[in-house]
């Protein structure tokens, strides 16, 4: 099978896994309720708990189930859902009465076996927790998940190298085959059997599909203390082509650049059942599954609560649900001193601006910005710029800008944003400075292209250059109404009526529902003597809900129409453009 063929089948693959979920995990809704008061009846708690998943309120639908079962505590499907919500919140220990009821009714329980099991590992029964992973149900998440639990398990028990052939059971779907041999190479590692690590490692890293950046954390730090530290950068540097941004992979190369030691990302076995269901738990969250993701989340958190990595991801889980609450106090349990804080810190302050506490996030943001966190820079200016106060943006823009030492191509968008925020706070010498250099760094960028042309257009300047600019966004982006519109409006400020019509109504087809659109159509029918196809398009632009005076203006050309278009070119002659 091709590395394509092998990505399509693990998309179905996990797709099956989580449609197995879904029956007792929500769909993207609308983020929580504030409130739970459950109900005094079995249906109105069992309908509210069902409208609760729909909203992605998973506390609450938690709630509502456990009431349901006070009325019909035998009922399978109630204490199935209930066993997952409630393992959800990080309640391990009703979860698990719930899985032993669930068991006692159902022959085939794929998750109260998984629970049932893990809690067995807890307790350090490892002879009944092997037992019991032998007749685990092999359907859904399992077909991954039992085969490294029993591999762990044995690995537990001083057996290495049962453990490594009990992988071996992954062999028959191609989309395991990355984790197959990267659960092999930990087993390996840890047993201190270094040639069946790296070759473990290396055959993980060529098994096709997107290299994991855990294995590459596993396989550097494996290198360094084996002695190969210069192959461990090398790794790190590879990756980072692909993710030139990556605050994680940039501290890591420095480390091992400043011959740091990294740790073991997984220290023993029950570290090593946690990451398997932390992968599962990130594909999950990767597919928008998110009561499936905060399930398997918790659970490796239960197997290793100390597992930055998982408690950060069931904080994001929260996020994306709309429950900041429950997400604010995930982030904060993160360790302040751990390899996540920083990120963990930002989500903090995004989470408080989304609950309403600009003042907190700014207060939190600002003082990551002193510690000189470039990313938390980034933040705040985007803080700002949802706020409008574009000279507080410009500034914290300047902050993450002043943090590199040498801006790369990847940085481009940097000065991009910070030249939208000089020009929208009416700095444009300093706007323009920055549009010019983010196309130095990556001259095709279609954004930059448009926004500076455009802007050129508008000013009357180096109008030559405006022109071509915008013709090169269109054609790569041909599909961008917005861009489109840009250059319609430029051949209309050129004085090319009849180019403008026909880019204009192009971008109307690929954006209909865009006032200033529709409102620029308008104005370019008029100048050509369609009148009344003119009246027509600023009707419609009204429609779309303009801004208050841009509302009053095209109010006034349905009226008037437009005056005399002057004789000649629109715009004065530009000057030479700036290099």
């Amino acid at each position: 099978m091709t590395r394509a063929g092998s990505r399509r089948a693990g998309a179905v693959v996990f797709a099956a896994m989580a449609t197995l979920l879904l029956a007792a995990c929500a769909s993207p809704g609308t983020g929580p309720a504030p409130d739970v008061q459950v109900g005094r009846t079995f249906t109105g708690n069992y309908l509210a708990g069902r409208h609760a998943q729909t909203r992605d309120d998973f506390t609450a639908a938690a709630a509502f189930y456990r009431a349901a079962l006070d009325q019909a505590p035998q009922d399978p499907e109630l204490l199935r859902r209930a066993m997952l919500l409630t393992a959800g919140e990080g309640n391990i220990t009703q979860a698990l009465d719930y899985a032993k009821r669930v068991r006692a009714l159902e022959p085939a329980a794929p998750f109260a076996d998984l629970l049932l099991i893990l809690d067995r590992i807890q307790a350090g029964e490892l002879i009944e927790a092997e037992r019991m992973a032998d007749r685990m149900d092999r359907g859904g998440v399992n077909a991954l998940l039992a085969p490294v639990v029993d591999a762990w398990v044995r690995f537990g028990r001083g057996r290495s190298g049962e453990a490594v052939t009990a992988l071996d059971r992954l062999a028959g779907t191609p989309a395991f085959a990355t984790y197959r041999y990267y659960y092999a190479a930990l087993i390996h590692d840890l047993a201190g059997q270094d040639a069946g690590a790296r070759a473990n490692y290396e055959v993980a890293l060529s098994s096709g599909g997107p290299t994991p950046v855990r294995l590459i954390q596993a396989y550097a730090s494996h290198l360094i203390r084996t002695g190969n530290r210069e192959q461990a950068a090398d790794l790190y540097r590879q990756m980072l082509r692909d993710a030139p941004e990556s605050t994680t992979l940039r501290r890591a190369l420095a480390r091992i650049e400043a011959g740091e030691e990294l740790p073991r990302l997984v220290p023993d076995y029950k570290a090593g059942i946690a990451e398997a269901l932390y992968g599962v738990a990130g594909l999950l969250l990767r597919d928008q599954v998110l009561g499936a993701a905060l399930f398997y989340g918790r659970l490796a958190l239960f197997m290793r609560p100390d597992f930055a990595d998982a408690r950060y991801l069931v904080g994001e889980v929260y996020e994306r649900a709309g429950d900041h609450r429950a997400a604010l106090d995930t982030f904060r349990k993160i360790d302040d001193s751990g390899a996540v804080a920083e990120a963990a810190a930002i989500r903090i302050a995004d989470n408080l601006a989304a609950s309403g506490d600009i003042d907190g996030a700014e207060a939190l943001l600002e003082e990551r910005v002193a510690a000189g966190q470039k990313d938390a820079a980034i933040s705040l200016a985007e803080l700002y710029r949802r706020q409008e106060r574009w000279d507080d943006a410009a500034r914290a823009y300047s902050s993450a800008l002043a943090a590199l030492a040498d801006p790369g191509p990847e940085h481009w968008d940097l000065f991009y944003a910070r030249g939208v925020a000089y020009e929208r706070a009416g700095r444009w010498p300093e706007a323009e400075s920055d549009f010019l250099k983010a196309l130095q760094l990556s001259p095709d960028q279609p954004l930059v292209l448009n926004y500076l042309g455009y802007s050129w257009v508008e000013k009357g300047m180096h109008l030559d250059r405006a022109r071509a600019m915008l013709e090169k966004a269109v054609a790569l982006r041909p599909r961008d109404g917005f861009i489109v519109d840009s250059l319609g409006w430029a051949l209309f400020q050129m004085g090319d009526y009849e180019g403008a019509v026909a880019r204009l109504e192009q971008a109307v087809l690929l954006q209909p529902n865009d006032p200033t659109i529709n409102d620029h159509l308008g104005d370019a029918y008029w100048r050509v003597g369609r009148e009344r196809e003119a009246r027509f398009q600023w009707s419609h632009a009204l429609v779309f809900d303009p801004e208050p005076a841009q509302a009053e203006i095209i109010r006034d050309k349905l009226a008037r129409g437009l005056p005399p278009a002057p004789a000649g070119s629109v715009i004065p002659a530009a000057a030479p453009a700036p290099k």
